[in-house]
């Protein structure tokens, strides 16, 4: 039988984890939190193909989709009450921890893995 955890109330995370994750409830109540890097629009590629017989040009337009990398990954657990369960990694650290409240989560969230003015 598969475990089900508490349900985990998000109403305390500070507005800046809304903002740059993306929530993903499973099935077993732990919340996934995913933020993606700001990837630059990538620009089309036109290509003149050639000409009809009334001497129209002809393009080729060729629009490559921006690829979603992935920055942070979180995964918040709640075990009982007051017993959180948080870990988390970017591409420079990993991070585990076990907090009392939600709003303790969402503060360990903002000071870890939000992106601040002085992030590169």
């Amino acid at each position: 039988m598969e475990k089900k955890y508490e349900t985990i109330n998000t109403n305390k995370f500070p507005v800046e984890v809304d903002m740059q994750f993306k929530r993903q409830l499973l099935p077993d109540n732990s919340l996934v939190l995913t933020r993606y890097k700001n990837g630059a629009s990538t620009q089309p590629m036109i290509k003149q193909t050639g000409k009809t017989f009334g001497g129209t040009l002809l393009y080729e337009v060729r629009i490559t989709p921006p690829k979603e990398e992935i920055e942070a990954v979180i995964i918040v657990c709640r075990k009982s009450t007051n017993h959180y369960c948080v870990s988390g990694f970017t591409n420079k650290f990993t991070k585990l921890e076990h907090l009392k409240s939600s709003q303790e989560v969402g503060e360990f969230i903002k000071r870890w893995f939000c992106r601040t003015l002085l992030d590169d």
